[in-house]
């Protein structure tokens, strides 16, 4: 991570943050070939961190909620 990037308190949006800055150049570079595929990346791995963020500022069944997404979204990742 840039060292003069502010980091939140929670790790798993820092690190989901993170993927999205290292997945991206590598997206970028496989559009050429698999555009949707790479597309559909970009979408997930920002869900993930917008999911994420959205749901730590959530409450109980809420938070729940947005934090399934989050997963599903991590899971949509994985396995492309």
């Amino acid at each position: 991570m840039n060292p003069t990037t502010k980091r939140s308190s929670f790790l798993a949006y820092d690190r989901a943050l993170e993927a999205v800055r290292l997945v991206r150049p590598l997206l970028e570079r496989v559009k050429c070939a698999h555009r949707g595929l790479a597309d559909q990346m970009v979408r997930a791995a920002t869900s993930v961190v917008l999911n994420l963020g959205e749901g730590a500022q959530r409450r109980g069944a809420d938070r729940a909620h947005f934090y399934r997404i989050a997963a599903g979204s991590a899971a949509e990742v994985r396995s492309a």
